[in-house]
């Protein structure tokens, strides 16, 4: 017997949800771990409840900054490879976390400034911390089997929230309607060049507008009088004759 939860679906997402709770469970822990240990001279400035809201507020300033890159340069860093696009984000989050790390520890523990490590040593530390969370976030759902699997460079145009497998693209003008198992997405793109940054999923064109991925394709057959494919997310795409030769030999059609 088949339970509803064992459907694929709800699969893809129940791993999506644990794959958040996963991610915010680690800087929960992060955050907790530094108001406990008292890195970095906090322990001996103040109680564990002043530490916790010190680290709690810094915590989350750098995620709201790391992700603030992230958003701002999807476009420019989609075309480099994931870990590179990391780096940057890194680094960009270290030049402007800095300063706030700064102003924001003498003001909550009101120290003399004179009395804080140099920038630059605070610097490599913020750096250092957020290498360690970029680590932790992307490396422990692999460790952990609750990682997608691993995805095509156009992925890395989607948002969080659609970042999945790629089931179909479609233009739409100077856009690609991007549809993934756990959402759509447009992308100012051209749609040859989407395909391209399919590789090395294996699709098929099978309208001058519309390609899909050929894992996704679960049938075929005709709508008022038109061949469609049928894919596993219920989503219906067109067939023009021009390119049914070409499904029709790889058994497509």
């Amino acid at each position: 017997m088949t339970f509803l939860t064992e459907t694929p679906v709800l699969q893809r997402v129940n791993r999506f949800d644990r794959l958040h709770v996963l991610r915010f469970s680690v800087v929960v822990a992060l955050t907790l771990l530094a108001a406990v240990a008292g890195p970095f001279g906090t322990f001996e400035r103040g109680s564990f409840a002043t530490r916790l809201v010190y680290w709690s507020v810094a915590i989350a300033v750098s995620l709201v900054v790391a992700l603030g890159f992230k958003f701002a340069l999807r476009e420019q860093l989609a075309s480099r490879h994931f870990w590179i696009a990391e780096v940057y984000i890194c680094l960009g989050t270290t030049l402007v976390f800095t300063p706030f790390l700064y102003i924001w520890t003498v003001r909550w523990f009101a120290l003399n400034p004179a009395n804080l490590p140099g920038p630059v040593y605070l610097g490599l530390n913020v750096l250092a911390i957020c290498v360690i969370i970029s680590i932790l976030r992307h490396g422990l759902p692999h460790v952990l089997g609750t990682a997608a699997p691993d995805l095509p460079r156009l992925a890395d145009r989607l948002s969080d929230s659609a970042r999945g497998a790629i089931l179909r693209l479609e233009a739409e003008g100077h856009y690609v309607h991007i549809v993934t198992e756990q959402g759509a997405e447009r992308v100012r793109l051209r749609l040859a060049d989407a395909v391209r940054e399919m590789e090395p999923v294996v699709g098929h064109f099978s309208h001058r507008s519309h390609w899909v991925a050929q894992s996704a394709i679960v049938g075929s057959g005709q709508e008022a009088g038109k061949r469609v494919l049928r894919l596993s997310n219920g989503d219906v795409v067109p067939v023009s004759r021009t390119f049914q030769p070409d499904l029709d030999a790889a058994g497509v059609l």
